[in-house]
């Protein structure tokens, strides 16, 4: 039953779908998800990458989203390019507001030297959000000296185009990946009549992976990450480290997501600090990773677990091309 508590959520939640400028799903293993990070990252894989990633945000909050990434690329060494696509769901409040993106990606190789080389990268799709207050049981269904309240509504939905573009530059040890998504503005609006046009995504991704020899221990990989995005009114910035070792699966690292020392709206942006664990075989990863939230949401959210798991791989005939392989992932 909806008293009027549940019913003022429910308004907050679609004012705040249809109103917030940051529309674009975030995930902390955003390695993992590098479709959506950037489409010059397409075929940066050995030859084959199948990725799969799944994110519950916020439990124990009413506003808490489920989001889920499927992607498979290929690197085509003989047309200096590499093409891929990726599906992303999202279910928030309880299945009330959905949103599905489906986009391909095109990227066309350069190589700049035997330790450099260049992308470009486009990408095309569309997206789909729906609002559904269907099932719902309201207050005045039951109590007839209630009044009328948001029955008339059942659903609404808003299919729309997606472009984006990005270009990416690496060598064996470090990469600089600059993005512009959404570059249409598309249309988003829930309600009939209304316009909300999805700001366009700027984002700048840069990291490295350098190797420490340790005594009789092998190789230490150490590999920072900086992510800074701009969407709308929006500024968020990922700061992260990780280690992965030459002996053993093992890897782990923790990552700060958040503008330090900057207010929005009177409050500190401070998102979350995420510690992440996996495992590393020759062509896997899988990891896991929990984010404490640092905001004022940790008063009534138990944080966000995510995990990913990514597959590839390569054919003999693939194995005579000599390329430049992106250390990104």
């Amino acid at each position: 039953m909806i008293n009027m508590k549940h019913l003022l959520l429910l308004i907050a939640i679609i004012c705040l779908f249809k109103h917030l400028e940051a529309q674009t799903p975030q995930f902390t293993q955003f390695y993992h998800t590098p479709l959506v990070i950037n489409p010059a990252f397409a075929g940066t894989s050995e030859q084959y990458r199948f990725g799969l990633v799944h994110r519950q945000q916020w439990l124990g909050a009413a506003l808490r989203i489920a989001t889920t990434y499927a992607a498979f690329d290929a690197n085509l060494p003989a047309f200096n390019s590499g093409i891929g696509t990726y599906l992303i769901h999202d279910v928030a409040a309880d299945g009330i507001l959905r949103q599905t993106y489906l986009q391909a990606a095109y990227s066309f190789y350069l190589r700049l030297g035997n330790t450099t080389a260049m992308q470009l990268g486009l990408n095309a799709g569309v997206g789909n959000r729906i609002a559904s207050l269907e099932g719902l049981l309201f207050t005045s269904q039951v109590h007839p000296n209630e009044p009328d309240v948001f029955e008339g509504i059942g659903g609404s939905h808003r299919l729309f185009a997606d472009f984006g573009t990005g270009f990416l530059f690496y060598s064996k040890t470090l990469w600089i990946s600059i993005a512009a998504l959404h570059l249409n503005r598309p249309d988003i609006a829930l309600l009939a009549g209304e316009t909300a046009r999805l700001p366009i995504l700027y984002a700048f991704h840069t990291g490295g992976r350098f190797s420490l020899s340790t005594a009789g221990s092998g190789k230490v990989f150490v590999m920072p990450t900086l992510f800074f995005k701009y969407q709308g009114v929006a500024l968020q910035a990922d700061v992260g480290i990780r280690l992965a070792f030459e002996r053993s699966p093992l890897q782990g690292g923790l990552q700060y997501r958040g503008i330090p020392l900057k207010k929005s709206f009177g409050l500190w942006q401070q998102d979350a600090l995420a510690a992440i664990i996996g495992l590393q075989g020759e062509r896997w990863q899988v990891a896991y990773s929990y984010d404490l939230p640092l905001s004022s949401i940790n008063q009534v959210s138990s944080g966000t677990h995510e995990i990913g798991i990514v597959y590839q791989w390569a054919t003999r005939a693939f194995r005579r091309y000599h390329y430049v392989n992106c250390p990104a992932f």
